[in-house]
C-alpha cells in the first residue's frame, strides 16, 4: 500500500476513516527494530475516535544503531540450537 502503485489504495482507505470520524496515523515499522530477528516491514494504520481526546503516538524503536540495543539476529536467537534435531522422527 505505500508503493507508488498502491498509493490510491492506502488513500483511499485512509479517506473512509476519516469519513467515519477517526483521526488515522500511518507508519511502515520495521520488526527488527522492535527486538525480532526478523527483517520484516509492515504498514500500521491507526485510528483514533475524532470525539475521544487522546493522541497515538508510534513506539520508538527498541533495537539498532541509535537504541540501547543491538538488533537481534536469527544467530542470537537460536544459534543455541542443536544443528540437527535428535529425536525418534529425525532417526533412521
Amino acid at each position: 500500500m505505500v508503493r507508488k502503485n498502491f498509493k490510491h489504495l492506502l488513500d483511499d482507505q485512509l479517506r473512509v476513516f476519516k469519513d467515519a470520524g477517526y483521526r488515522v496515523k500511518v507508519d511502515v515499522l520495521s520488526a527488527t527494530d522492535y527486538g525480532v530477528a526478523q527483517d520484516r516491514k509492515r504498514i500500521f494504520i491507526v485510528g483514533i475516535r475524532d470525539d475521544l481526546d487522546a493522541e497515538f503516538e508510534f513506539p520508538k524503536p527498541t533495537h539498532g544503531l541509535d537504541s540501547a540495543q543491538p538488533k537481534v539476529t536469527i544467530r542470537d536467537a537460536i544459534g543455541h540450537l542443536p544443528e540437527w534435531p535428535e529425536g525418534e522422527f529425525y532417526d533412521l
